[in-house]
Formats: structure tokens, C-alpha cells, sequence
């Protein structure tokens, strides 16, 4: 059995886009799930100001659920977003 070149061009392309799809998941699937700090500085303007995010912020570091280093972290993005 012979295969055209449309026919193998095909199968090809089909393969890399499958190759494609299982780098992809595989890459998403090894990225860590975000911190709280991260979570609680990432939040949108529709979940408040600054402020309430820096308010948020602290408070995780008071209970004990974030690092140092992560709340200065987090907060310099708060407030080099203003």
C-alpha cells in the first residue's frame, strides 16, 4: 500500500498537534498551585482596592499563612500596581 503525499503530509501534521496537546498538559500539570500570598495580591480590582488587598495581605502573615518573604513580595506588586 502507497500513501500519497497529501495523505502523509496529513498524518504528519496530526502527529504534532498530538505531540503539541501532551507537551502542553504536561507542562501545565508540573506548574505549582499558587501560593495564598499570590492568591491574595492577585486579586482583581473588582476584589478591592489596594488597600483591602494589603489589608488581606497582612492578615494571612499575622495568622501565620504566608512567609516574610512572600508578604514583601506580594506586597511590593500591590503596590507597584497603584
Amino acid at each position: 500500500m502507497q500513501l500519497d503525499q497529501t495523505t502523509l503530509l496529513i498524518i504528519a501534521a496530526v502527529v504534532v498537534l498530538v505531540l503539541m496537546v501532551v507537551i502542553i498538559a504536561n507542562a501545565r500539570r508540573k506548574r505549582p498551585p499558587p501560593t495564598l500570598a499570590q492568591r491574595a495580591a492577585s486579586r482583581t480590582a473588582d476584589d478591592g482596592s489596594a488597600e483591602v488587598r494589603l489589608s488581606r495581605l497582612a492578615d494571612l502573615r499575622s495568622k501565620g499563612l504566608v512567609t516574610e518573604e512572600e508578604y514583601e513580595t506580594q506586597r511590593t506588586k500591590i503596590l507597584g500596581e497603584i
